[in-house]
């Protein structure tokens, strides 16, 4: 994608340009930089003699967005100045999206989608949504609707013997207190990315969202998880 196809993607118009756009092929990863500021004239251009590309000069106020995916690759919006009118998509300051990503969010999560489904869809960090949806409280608004604590459905199979959502055995199987018992591989798989994710996070309501996802995997897979369900429940009593 060259330049004016990337800017065109991004919906820049004038006075908004693009400085610099990097691409990780690796990481399925696009950083563009752009600005609204005419560019400061160099040497040549005083002199009559053209015109050469701005160059970035990186600040400690630059701010950094998530965008919306372009085709299969995240990308991400950097510039060093506040947001402006003249660019909708801009997010505010302490955002980690910017407008569109943000109400392509809200969307996906009024429609029924689960936290969990809307991260793995668009490849998104579970902090950076439920950080989305803080700032959505503290501004009055509302991220999206759900229909359980993570958008998701209600609980099922009542008559399942995995311990209650309220039951501390959650804390201590997160905080590695239990993880000695853990030797299923898809459970310790999703027991690593759980405790990364709620790591230096005290926010209760956060985290019960990721002990029921933990303990929908053990009702939907209790006939194979019995030796992991098994020191679960005795660890409970």
């Amino acid at each position: 994608m060259n330049e004016q196809e990337l800017q065109q993607a991004l919906g820049l118009s004038e006075p908004w340009r693009i400085l610099r756009a990097e691409t990780d092929a690796a990481s399925r990863r696009v950083d563009v930089w752009v600005s609204d500021q005419p560019p400061a004239p160099g040497l040549l251009e005083r002199l009559g003699f053209g015109s050469r590309r701005p160059r970035l000069v990186r600040g400690d106020g630059e701010r950094v967005w998530r965008h919306c995916n372009i085709g299969t690759f995240r990308c991400f919006i950097h510039t060093s100045h506040s947001p402006s009118s003249t660019l909708s998509f801009l997010g505010s300051a302490g955002a980690p999206f910017t407008n569109a990503m943000a109400m392509q969010i809200s969307e996906l999560l009024g429609s029924g989608a689960s936290y969990r489904a809307v991260c793995a869809v668009l490849d998104l960090d579970f902090k950076d949504v439920w950080q989305l949806k803080r700032l959505g409280e503290r501004e009055g608004l509302s991220v999206g609707r759900q229909s359980g604590a993570d958008g998701a459905e209600a609980e099922v199979a009542p008559t399942t013997a995995v311990p209650d959502l309220a039951d501390p055995v959650w804390d201590r199987l997160v905080s590695g207190e239990l993880n000695h018992a853990v030797k299923a591989l898809n459970l310790r798989l999703l027991l690593s990315r759980v405790q990364s994710q709620l790591r230096g996070v005290e926010d209760r309501e956060m985290r019960e969202i990721k002990y029921r996802e933990l303990r929908r995997f053990f009702v939907n897979n209790e006939r194979g998880l019995k030796h992991e369900l098994d020191r679960l429940i005795s660890a409970a009593r």
